[in-house]
C-alpha cells in the first residue's frame, strides 16, 4: 500500500500524532509519501517527494477540516480518497481521532 502523508505543522505540535502514524504505517509495510514543503527532519521512514507520485492508495491528512479541504487538489489530481485525523476543533470532514488510527483495517 502506498499512502501520502500531510501533516499540519501547527496543529500537530512536535509532530507528535505524526510520528505515531508514520510508526504504525511503517509497521505495516505502508510506503509513505510526504512532499518536501510538509516534510521535518522529525519524520523518519518517510519518502520525500516534490509532487506527490500517481498510484496512491490514500491520502492522509492529520489536521483540521481545513487541512482535508486543501488535501482535496492533489487528491482530485490523483483521483485518490482522502481521509483526516482530527486535530481540529470541528472535525466535520476529519473522520477519525488520533487514538483510533491503529484501528484502521487493511493495512
Amino acid at each position: 500500500m502506498k499512502i501520502a502523508l500531510i501533516p499540519n505543522k501547527s496543529k500537530d505540535n512536535g509532530f507528535a500524532v505524526t510520528r505515531d502514524v508514520i510508526a504504525f504505517m511503517l509497521s505495516h509495510s505502508v510506503e509513505i509519501y510526504i512532499e518536501n514543503k510538509y516534510a521535518s527532519d522529525e519524520l523518519q521512514g518517510v519518502i520525500t517527494v516534490d509532487k506527490l507520485p500517481s498510484g496512491l492508495d490514500l491520502i492522509l491528512v492529520i489536521g483540521g477540516d481545513g487541512s482535508v479541504i486543501d488535501a482535496s487538489v492533489p487528491a482530485t489530481q490523483l483521483d485518490v480518497p482522502v481521509l483526516g485525523v482530527n486535530l481540529g476543533n470541528l472535525g466535520y470532514l476529519a473522520e477519525i481521532e488520533p487514538s483510533e488510527i491503529g484501528k484502521l483495517s487493511g493495512l
